[in-house]
């Protein structure tokens, strides 16, 4: 019997080029003049022999496009600002600092359009070079990245809540008692368990369902008409959880509803079954379910029980898609009838790997032992190791 719970990248620039120097005259430079600094007025000197005109600066140098801003480049700015200055201070009459004084002004070496011209074609430079070092810098259109939009995975559909599982096994064990016996308790007499569970979207509440039929053995139309084979299961749950502790309320309905009257004494052999499982999950996940079994029938009053059991799981992922689950487990039954003896006591140790498919598929086969007390059993007739194997899917 089966308690089911809820389930820009930009390329590089091309190398700077080198900067363009400013053009100075070393014959023109100011020869030092003793004595204080004073400002002269601009001689006019007509007889004096005109110099050469200075280089013409490159069109291509001027009317090409700015480059991304280098530290060469901030360097030549400087420079450059440097030479306007001392320009400046020339045409003016004033010696340039570190200059001896008695400097000659270099006005009357140039005439006022060549120094104009050079002041100016000085000022073009620097503004070149200030507007591409401080414009950020800008990729040709063929090395320009596409803009592209960040990748958004699909969203994640919401579960549906629905659980499908079928399970073979060579035997079928309730709390330590093997269901299918014909006589001893180590018979192996196959189970198909069908089941289905739904899990009510926003809330904490499952559905399950579940039956249990005998597929072999020589006893299976004695253990149905009994009440025993053929078990059909109904659960509610409710599951709260807080940290790592959960707990599962539960109520079973188990039903028996192709009996007969005469082999089992009522015509529905049914169960009800209240239960609480807590569980707390650390490097291990600790257990403790109790619950009351009633038999609803007076025909079936014997079986009334409180049951109190405690169990250790440890799982263990085993790959990316593999996990393996240990459990060790024992129950006590205290029977409302007090001169039950038998089934008593049980313990089962349990192994079960579990591979996860595509689609929320699984299958998972196990290996089970289990004992319980038989009074008339010795100790070698009072276990049970059956295997089984589950797949399913939960959507």
């Amino acid at each position: 019997m089966l308690v089911l719970t809820p389930a820009p990248a930009v390329a590089a620039p091309p190398p700077p080029k080198p900067p363009i120097e400013v053009v100075k005259d070393v014959a023109a430079k100011p020869k030092k003049i003793a004595g204080p600094r004073r400002v002269l007025p601009r001689p006019v000197a007509p007889a004096a022999p005109k110099p050469a005109a200075p280089p013409a600066l490159d069109p291509a140098q001027t009317a090409a496009p700015p480059e991304p801003a280098a530290p060469a480049e901030l360097i030549a700015i400087r420079d450059d600002v440097a030479a306007l200055r001392a320009e400046l201070r020339a045409l003016l009459g004033a010696p340039a600092s570190g200059e001896p004084a008695n400097a000659e002004p270099a006005a009357s070496r140039l005439s006022l359009p060549e120094e104009l011209r050079r002041l100016s074609a000085t000022v073009a430079r620097i503004e070149a070079r200030s507007s591409v070092a401080e414009a950020p810098p800008v990729a040709s259109p063929k090395s320009r990245a596409p803009a592209t939009t960040p990748r958004q995975d699909p969203p994640t559909p919401e579960p549906l809540g629905v659980g499908a599982e079928v399970l073979l096994a060579t035997a079928y064990a309730f709390r330590g008692l093997n269901v299918f016996k014909d006589g001893a308790q180590s018979d192996q007499h196959a189970l198909f368990s069908p089941s289905l569970s739904y899990a009510v979207p926003g809330t904490r509440l499952a559905l399950a369902y579940a039956g249990f039929y005998q597929w072999t053995g020589p006893n299976q139309r004695e253990l149905v008409a009994a009440g025993v084979g053929h078990e059909q299961d109904l659960v509610v749950s409710f599951t709260a959880k807080s940290g790592a502790t959960s707990a599962v309320a539960a109520l079973t309905y188990y039903a028996y509803p192709f009996a007969e009257r005469s082999a089992s004494g009522t015509r529905w052999p049914s169960y009800l079954e209240p239960s609480v499982t807590l569980t707390w999950s650390s490097a291990v996940d600790l257990g403790l379910q109790l619950l009351y079994f009633h038999g609803v029938q007076e025909a079936v009053a014997a079986g009334r029980y409180a049951y109190v059991h405690p169990s250790v799981t440890k799982s263990l992922a085993l790959g990316a898609h593999t996990s393996l689950a240990v459990t060790v487990g024992a129950g006590y039954k205290d029977y409302v009838d007090q001169t039950i003896d038998d089934n008593v006591w049980d313990a089962h140790f349990d192994w079960k790997l579990t591979f996860a498919l595509g689609g929320g598929g699984y299958i998972a086969p196990a290996v089970h032992y289990t004992w319980t007390n038989l009074a008339r059993e010795d100790s070698g007739g009072e276990y049970l190791v059956w295997a089984g194997v589950a797949s399913g899917v939960s959507l």
